[in-house]
Protein backbone atom coordinates (compact mmCIF):
# COMPACT_ATOMS: atom_id res chain seq x y z
CA UNK A 1 0.00 0.00 0.00
CA UNK A 2 1.24 3.30 -1.30
CA UNK A 3 1.49 6.32 1.28
CA UNK A 4 -0.53 9.12 0.16
CA UNK A 5 2.34 11.98 0.89
CA UNK A 6 4.57 10.02 -1.38
CA UNK A 7 2.85 9.77 -4.63
CA UNK A 8 4.36 12.40 -5.89
CA UNK A 9 8.07 11.45 -4.78
CA UNK A 10 9.29 9.13 -7.64
CA UNK A 11 12.88 8.27 -5.40
CA UNK A 12 10.54 7.17 -2.78
CA UNK A 13 8.58 5.08 -4.52
CA UNK A 14 11.72 3.14 -5.85
CA UNK A 15 12.54 2.90 -2.15
CA UNK A 16 9.16 1.87 -1.44
CA UNK A 17 9.45 -0.71 -4.12
CA UNK A 18 13.41 -2.13 -2.94
CA UNK A 19 11.88 -2.55 0.58
CA UNK A 20 8.71 -4.20 -0.52
CA UNK A 21 11.17 -6.86 -2.70
CA UNK A 22 13.48 -7.01 0.33
CA UNK A 23 10.38 -8.03 2.62
CA UNK A 24 9.53 -10.67 0.06
CA UNK A 25 12.67 -11.81 -0.43
CA UNK A 26 12.84 -12.39 3.63
CA UNK A 27 10.01 -13.67 3.82
CA UNK A 28 10.71 -16.31 0.58
CA UNK A 29 13.92 -16.93 2.48
CA UNK A 30 12.04 -17.71 5.76
CA UNK A 31 9.66 -20.21 3.85
CA UNK A 32 12.63 -21.92 2.68
CA UNK A 33 14.17 -22.43 5.46
CA UNK A 34 11.28 -23.63 7.31
CA UNK A 35 10.49 -26.11 4.64
CA UNK A 36 13.88 -27.49 4.84
CA UNK A 37 13.53 -27.76 8.53
CA UNK A 38 10.72 -29.24 7.83
CA UNK A 39 11.99 -32.12 5.29
CA UNK A 40 15.01 -32.40 7.78
CA UNK A 41 12.57 -33.06 10.58
CA UNK A 42 10.89 -35.84 8.13
CA UNK A 43 13.90 -37.33 7.01
CA UNK A 44 14.71 -37.85 10.78
CA UNK A 45 11.28 -39.31 11.50
CA UNK A 46 11.68 -42.00 8.79
CA UNK A 47 15.46 -42.65 9.85
CA UNK A 48 13.56 -43.47 13.09
CA UNK A 49 11.32 -45.89 11.37
CA UNK A 50 13.76 -47.51 10.04
CA UNK A 51 15.90 -48.17 12.66
CA UNK A 52 12.54 -48.82 14.69
CA UNK A 53 11.83 -51.01 11.92
CA UNK A 54 14.97 -52.98 11.56
CA UNK A 55 14.94 -53.51 15.32
CA UNK A 56 11.71 -55.24 15.17
CA UNK A 57 13.16 -57.30 12.33
CA UNK A 58 15.67 -58.63 14.73
CA UNK A 59 13.91 -59.17 17.28
CA UNK A 60 11.22 -61.06 15.47
CA UNK A 61 13.85 -63.58 13.57
CA UNK A 62 15.93 -63.96 17.43
CA UNK A 63 12.36 -65.31 18.50
CA UNK A 64 12.03 -67.78 15.93
CA UNK A 65 15.50 -68.63 16.37
CA UNK A 66 14.74 -69.66 19.91
CA UNK A 67 11.36 -71.26 18.71
CA UNK A 68 13.87 -73.72 16.28
CA UNK A 69 16.63 -73.81 18.80
CA UNK A 70 13.63 -75.02 21.57
CA UNK A 71 12.12 -77.10 19.10
CA UNK A 72 15.28 -78.93 18.56
CA UNK A 73 16.06 -79.30 22.09
CA UNK A 74 12.73 -81.02 22.75
CA UNK A 75 13.41 -83.46 19.74
CA UNK A 76 16.92 -84.49 21.11
CA UNK A 77 15.32 -85.17 24.32
CA UNK A 78 12.69 -87.16 22.95
CA UNK A 79 15.62 -89.18 21.06
CA UNK A 80 17.37 -89.78 24.01
CA UNK A 81 14.59 -91.05 26.00
CA UNK A 82 14.05 -93.27 22.77
CA UNK A 83 17.42 -94.65 22.96
CA UNK A 84 17.10 -94.85 26.72
CA UNK A 85 14.24 -97.06 26.24
CA UNK A 86 16.18 -99.19 23.56
CA UNK A 87 19.18 -99.51 25.54
CA UNK A 88 17.29 -100.96 28.87
CA UNK A 89 14.78 -103.40 26.26
CA UNK A 90 18.88 -104.43 24.67
CA UNK A 91 20.16 -104.61 28.14
CA UNK A 92 16.88 -106.69 29.23
CA UNK A 93 17.08 -109.12 25.92
CA UNK A 94 20.98 -109.48 26.57
CA UNK A 95 20.63 -110.62 30.29
CA UNK A 96 17.40 -112.99 29.53
CA UNK A 97 19.99 -114.49 26.83
CA UNK A 98 22.47 -114.87 29.50
CA UNK A 99 20.30 -116.37 32.06
CA UNK A 100 19.03 -119.02 29.33
CA UNK A 101 22.64 -119.90 28.12
CA UNK A 102 23.56 -120.22 32.06
CA UNK A 103 20.60 -122.50 32.48
CA UNK A 104 21.57 -124.49 29.46
CA UNK A 105 25.29 -124.97 30.87
CA UNK A 106 24.04 -125.66 34.39
CA UNK A 107 21.72 -128.66 32.26
CA UNK A 108 24.56 -130.09 31.02
CA UNK A 109 26.88 -129.57 33.65
CA UNK A 110 24.24 -131.79 36.00
CA UNK A 111 24.00 -134.30 33.06
CA UNK A 112 27.54 -134.97 32.93
CA UNK A 113 28.10 -134.89 36.70
CA UNK A 114 26.99 -138.60 36.90
CA UNK A 115 28.60 -139.18 33.84
CA UNK A 116 32.58 -141.50 34.18
CA UNK A 117 35.13 -139.23 33.05
CA UNK A 118 36.92 -141.81 31.26
CA UNK A 119 33.58 -142.15 29.13
CA UNK A 120 33.53 -138.25 28.22
CA UNK A 121 37.22 -138.66 27.03
CA UNK A 122 36.39 -140.86 24.57
CA UNK A 123 33.31 -139.56 23.44
CA UNK A 124 35.71 -136.52 22.82
CA UNK A 125 38.42 -138.08 21.29
CA UNK A 126 36.19 -139.99 19.15
CA UNK A 127 35.43 -136.85 17.01
CA UNK A 128 39.16 -135.46 17.05
CA UNK A 129 41.49 -135.73 14.60
CA UNK A 130 45.03 -137.49 14.60
CA UNK A 131 47.14 -134.17 15.26
CA UNK A 132 44.43 -133.63 18.24
CA UNK A 133 44.17 -136.93 19.37
CA UNK A 134 48.28 -136.65 19.27
CA UNK A 135 48.64 -133.65 21.47
CA UNK A 136 46.54 -135.25 23.68
CA UNK A 137 48.54 -138.09 24.31
CA UNK A 138 51.77 -136.19 24.50
CA UNK A 139 49.88 -133.91 27.35
CA UNK A 140 48.72 -137.03 29.14
CA UNK A 141 52.40 -137.98 28.99
CA UNK A 142 53.34 -135.14 30.54
CA UNK A 143 50.99 -135.49 33.47
CA UNK A 144 52.25 -138.80 34.19
CA UNK A 145 56.15 -137.45 33.29
CA UNK A 146 56.90 -138.61 37.25
CA UNK A 147 56.04 -142.07 36.77
CA UNK A 148 58.16 -142.53 33.39
CA UNK A 149 61.75 -142.64 33.64
CA UNK A 150 63.48 -141.88 30.09
CA UNK A 151 61.12 -141.38 26.90
CA UNK A 152 62.47 -141.15 23.65
CA UNK A 153 60.56 -139.66 20.52
CA UNK A 154 62.55 -139.81 17.21
CA UNK A 155 61.14 -137.46 14.47
CA UNK A 156 60.66 -140.37 12.24
CA UNK A 157 57.81 -141.69 14.88
CA UNK A 158 56.56 -137.65 15.10
CA UNK A 159 56.49 -137.55 11.11
CA UNK A 160 54.87 -140.61 10.44
CA UNK A 161 52.19 -140.09 13.27
CA UNK A 162 51.49 -136.62 11.50
CA UNK A 163 50.40 -137.40 8.34
CA UNK A 164 46.92 -138.08 7.46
Amino acid sequence: MQRPYLRNNPSLNCDDAVYKRRNCAIEQERAIKENELNTEIKIAEKEKEKHEKNMETKRTMQEKQAELDAKKIANDIQLEEENRKLVDLQTENEKKKSDAKAYDSEVLLRTFAGVDTEIIKALAVSGMDSRSLIAKAFVEIGDKADKIGVLNVSPDLLESLTKK
